[in-house]
């Protein structure tokens, strides 16, 4: 289903971004050491690990099939468009 108001759509996409990103801080966030969907803490792990390494623990960890298969359209996109602009 699209949404058809622009405004609707946006918000729309906003949600699920910030839902997306609070799974991701839950991956990198151990449960036991406050609020598992704290972004600056999971980043701060992130930053530890080395790019296939954040990639496996995703792709392990995330919850959700959706956010997994999202996950794998962006980096192929991300992909194309350094092909394509040899960056």
């Amino acid at each position: 289903m699209l949404v058809d108001n622009d405004l609707s759509a946006e918000e729309t996409q906003k949600i699920l971004a910030d839902k997306i990103a609070l799974n991701v801080a839950k991956v990198f966030n151990k449960k036991g050491q406050g609020n598992t969907r704290n972004m600056k803490r999971a980043a701060k792990v992130i930053n530890t690990l080395s790019p296939q390494e954040v990639y496996d623990a995703l792709m392990n960890k995330l919850p959700y099939d959706e956010t997994k298969h999202y996950l794998e359209k962006s980096l192929a996109a991300l992909r194309c468009t350094k092909y394509l602009y040899n960056k």
